[in-house]
């Protein structure tokens, strides 16, 4: 739309300074006219000169008409394609604020709750071995993480990625720790891995989903207020105070 806006504004630019400088956009055609029979002009009979015009008497106090040139129209059209630009491009840099602004700002914590779902714990808790239980529920942490999206610094390991995660929505740290440690154990040790350590995975894993559901429920409940206040400003009409209650 600004290209379309623009060449437009450039089109009735060219338009005016040809007209300004006189000179056509048109030229007279070129080429070899030496062949063409050349007409016989006429005699030129000589003009009566025009009558003198009586002059326009201008009344006291009326100023006398101003013709605008062309230059003022090449310079007024001008600026009225850069403001017609300026209007086009505030309307498309307004309409993408508005675009993020209606975006989730946290759309991953649905994602995570998902992620570490009961179904997901209870399929680590009797299915396979317990090593592979064990890496299963810190995978369903990162999985999780990385389908929400989540950028990660060049510095961060996805372990503290998800750590990081993690405790922007309050998730007890001791379970993540448990968690994270139980999992480096199973990945990276030889040693035999314990049906008891099967089990505090799965017991870590069901402390973070909690943590994470309270924390999607303080967020629908925060949103729910936030709704009714706007509702009952709107009510009320402008000016009014939101936070006072009825007299």
């Amino acid at each position: 739309m600004a290209v379309a806006v623009l060449a437009t504004a450039l089109g009735l630019l060219l338009l005016l300074w040809g007209a300004a400088s006189g000179d056509p956009l048109v030229g007279p055609p070129t080429g070899d006219t030496a062949e063409l029979p050349v007409a016989e002009e006429p005699p030129v009979l000589p003009e009566e000169p025009p009558p003198p015009e009586d002059p326009v008497p201008v009344e006291d106090g009326e100023p006398e008409p101003v013709e605008m040139s062309l230059d003022w129209l090449v310079v007024l059209g001008l600026a009225a394609a850069l403001l017609l630009v300026g209007l086009l491009v505030r309307a498309l840099l307004r309409r993408q604020e508005d675009e993020v602004e209606t975006v989730h700002l946290d759309p991953e914590l649905d994602i995570l709750v998902e992620a570490t779902s009961a179904p997901s714990r209870a399929a680590a808790l009797v299915e396979g071995e317990p090593r592979n239980a064990v890496v299963a529920c810190w995978v369903a942490v990162e999985d999780g993480v990385a389908r929400a999206g989540l950028d990660r610094s060049p510095a961060e390991t996805s372990l503290d990625l998800a750590r990081r995660v993690l405790g922007t929505w309050e998730v007890d740290e001791a379970a993540v720790e448990a968690l994270a440690g139980l999992y480096r154990e199973a990945r990276f040790s030889r040693h035999t891995v314990t049906e008891a350590q099967r089990t505090r995975a799965v017991a870590a894993l069901d402390r973070i989903n909690a943590d994470l559901r309270d924390a999607a429920a303080r967020r629908r409940a925060a949103e729910a207020r936030e709704a009714a206040d706007h509702a009952q400003a709107s009510s009320a009409g402008p000016g009014a105070d939101p936070t006072a209650g009825p007299r």
